[in-house]
């Protein structure tokens, strides 16, 4: 998700933190139905049921616990009339304004990295966002990047993650902020930021970086700031 921020000249695309949540939204479909109190009792009493991915949205009267009053919270929010509200944050994601001891909603998933090349030029003329996993796309790819030595990548336990845009000003930049693994996605977080001055000149901003490869699908999210 973006939101769109504009304040004392600066420009701001905005991706929801990592650790954004909908309070309710227990199995993660971003919608808050009775689905979600089925997934929490069969998470607390179903054996075998895959636990919690987000324990903080399944505290549903936000008391710091996990348990039957939350599903019974959850079903009177939906269907009791006059009935507490599911509190904050709900219905819109954001961050748990009450400090308790459940595990933050991203604690698993985020992957170190590692910068291979990163600046404002390069032999590549196309925009790209993609993820190599293979020595020889590799090796082609940073050919036509640079005649520098080739960054070495442990092909197939690494992957390459590359972000690279074309402008026709100078100053634009690129940098990836966070790669998370989700199970099903990788979502790659990046900004890209663009200077308050205008100098005609052709640049290839660009970032790229290795990590543990996995299998999961690539999302690319961008932040903007404009500067002013």
């Amino acid at each position: 998700m973006k939101r769109l921020l504009l304040a004392l000249g600066f420009l701001f695309v905005i991706a929801s933190p990592s650790w954004a949540f909908i309070r309710g939204d227990v199995d993660g479909s971003e919608v808050v139905d009775v689905g979600d109190a089925i997934s929490l009792l069969a998470v607390l009493f179903q054996p075998g049921t895959p636990p919690f991915e987000c324990a903080d949205a399944a505290d549903t009267n936000d008391d710091g616990n996990v348990d039957l009053g939350d599903a019974v919270y959850l079903l009177a929010a939906l269907f009791q009339v006059g009935a507490p509200a599911i509190p904050p944050p709900h219905p819109a994601d954001g961050v748990d304004p009450t400090p308790d001891a459940l595990p933050p909603c991203d604690a698993q998933g985020l992957l170190p990295f590692t910068t291979l090349s990163q600046g404002e030029t390069s032999g590549i003329g196309v925009a790209t966002q993609e993820v190599i996993t293979e020595e020889i796309e590799w090796i082609a790819f940073w050919t036509e990047h640079s005649s520098d030595p080739i960054p070495a990548v442990d092909f197939p336990d690494e992957m390459v993650i590359v972000v690279l845009g074309i402008y026709d000003n100078a100053g634009n930049s690129y940098n990836i902020d966070e790669i998370e693994d989700l199970g099903s996605t990788l979502e790659i977080r990046y900004t890209l930021t663009f200077p308050g001055a205008y100098f005609p000149l052709v640049t290839q901003p660009h970032h790229f970086v290795k990590c543990a490869s996995v299998s999961a699908t690539p999302v690319f999210i961008e932040t903007i700031i404009a500067l002013p």
